[in-house]
C-alpha cells in the first residue's frame, strides 16, 4: 500500500482543471474561479496522503503508543470531511460536521483495529518478544550457575590439551575437547 500512495497523490492531475461545478451522490462542489478546483483537489489529495501514511503507521506499529496516532487520524478525517462538505463557506466549526466526523472516525478506527489484528502485527511482536526474552533468561540462568573453580580447572585442562595436541590423535583430541566443552555447560 505504501507504494501506491505517491500514485494516489498524483491522481488529482487526472481531473480537468477547468471545472466550475462538480456534482456527486455524496457531495457537490461549486467553484468560483477556474484555478480553484485544481488547488482544491490538491488539498484533498494531500489530506488523503497524510491519512494513508498515518493508517499504515497505525496498522504496522506493534507498540502501545500506536493509540496516540488516533488523534492525528481523527484530525485528518475532520479536515477531509470539512473540505468535502463545506467548501467555500464561512462555517468552519459546526455541530453536524463534528458528529459526522465522530461517526466516520469510529467506523474508520474500528476498521483499522480489525485490519491490524488480522495482519497480526500485535501477536507477532509478542511472540518474538517472548522468544527473545526466554533466550535471554536462559543465558542469564546459565551465567548465574557458572562456577569459577570449574572454569579454572577446565582452563588448565584446555591448555594441557593444547600442549599435548601433537602427541594425541585427532579423534582423541577432538573427543577430549568436546568432553571439556560439555562439562562447562
Amino acid at each position: 500500500m505504501i507504494i501506491l500512495l505517491p500514485f494516489l497523490f498524483y491522481s488529482y492531475r487526472v481531473i480537468p482543471e477547468i471545472i466550475l461545478f462538480f456534482n456527486n451522490t455524496f457531495f457537490k462542489i461549486t467553484i468560483e474561479t477556474e484555478n480553484d478546483f485544481d488547488y482544491y483537489i490538491w488539498i484533498i489529495a494531500v489530506k488523503i496522503l497524510t491519512l494513508g501514511i498515518l493508517t499504515i503507521w497505525y496498522i504496522t506499529c506493534p507498540h502501545r503508543w500506536k493509540y496516540a496516532l488516533i488523534i492525528p487520524i481523527v484530525v485528518e478525517l475532520y479536515k477531509i470531511i470539512l473540505n468535502l462538505f463545506e467548501y467555500k463557506t464561512d462555517k468552519h466549526f459546526n455541530f453536524e460536521t463534528i458528529l459526522l466526523t465522530i461517526f466516520c472516525a469510529f467506523i474508520y478506527l474500528y476498521f483499522l483495529k480489525f485490519l491490524s489484528n488480522i495482519l497480526g502485527f500485535d501477536g507477532y511482536q509478542r511472540s518474538v518478544r517472548y522468544i527473545v526474552n526466554s533466550e535471554i533468561n536462559s543465558e542469564i540462568e546459565n551465567i548465574s550457575n557458572f562456577k569459577i573453580n570449574e572454569y579454572k580447572g577446565a582452563k588448565k585442562e584446555f591448555f594441557e590439551l593444547q600442549k599435548n595436541k601433537i602427541k594425541l590423535e585427532d579423534k582423541v583430541y577432538l573427543r577430549k575437547l568436546i568432553d571439556l566443552r560439555n562439562r562447562m555447560y
